[in-house]
């Protein structure tokens, strides 16, 4: 029984490798292809829920096969298209929302989080959604002349920021798969050398390596980033 679970963990750590690595020096063409990959498959189904559900609704009668397999095929074109795409519109719409409101929790010292923090009751189980909302925007920080001016600057802020997300999107991506794939191998590496040296596995083989982490992630970054040209340093 200690064998087999020896032999389990051995293959398993082979697997976490194996994904850690190809994460790692190749996650920014996995990433794209598994969003385009994700886009075509959601396309196709939606495609295909149009055909059998929302058509027969709108039209008041059965729709096809063929007519259902053509509107999964552009599902799937379209999706393919469209989903990447709207990755990186998510990324900016992160990027604007962060820095408008850190933008705006300086502009106004902070008194904008103390709004917030103020109106929602500490047990959220009891609270009144209409309650805290007439709170927020009873606040005297909104009646305050400055405050138009401060949210001004912080929507200008906020683009910049967005826009700033868009530029590093690519980039953000290359490292974000670096750094997964390098917490796989910080993983799993420890057990494959244990292994290799002939020792038992016990459960302290599987404690994080931040040593491999390190070199893994340094050199993965810097492969990603030459193999991937078109990826530019700000």
């Amino acid at each position: 029984m200690k064998r087999m679970v020896e032999v389990f963990s051995l293959a398993a750590a082979a697997v976490m490798a194996a994904i850690g690595f190809g994460v790692a020096y190749f996650g920014y063409e996995i990433a794209q292809k598994l969003l385009a990959v994700a886009g075509t498959i959601g396309g196709i189904i939606a495609g295909i829920a149009v055909g059998t559900f929302g058509a027969p609704l709108a039209t008041g009668g059965a729709i096809s096969p063929g007519i259902t397999t053509v509107l999964a095929i552009i599902g799937a074109i379209l999706g393919r298209i469209f989903v990447p795409a709207l990755s990186q519109l998510a990324f900016a719409v992160i990027g604007f929302a962060m820095t408008s409101t850190a933008v705006l929790a300086f502009l106004s010292q902070g008194r904008i989080l103390d709004v917030f923090l103020s109106a929602i009751p500490p047990n959220l189980a009891y609270a009144d959604p209409q309650s805290v909302l007439a709170r927020i925007a009873g606040a005297p920080l909104f009646r305050d002349p400055n405050f138009g001016q401060a949210l001004l600057v912080a929507a200008v802020g906020g683009v910049l920021g967005g826009l700033v997300a868009l530029r590093v999107y690519d980039e953000f991506v290359a490292v974000a798969t670096t750094l997964i794939g390098a917490s796989l191998l910080g993983l799993a590496i420890p057990i494959l050398i244990e292994a290799f040296r002939g020792s038992t596995i016990t459960t302290g083989a599987g404690e994080f390596s931040f040593i491999w982490f390190g070199i893994t992630f340094v050199t993965g970054v810097a492969f990603e980033f030459y193999r991937n040209k078109e990826i530019d340093f700000l």
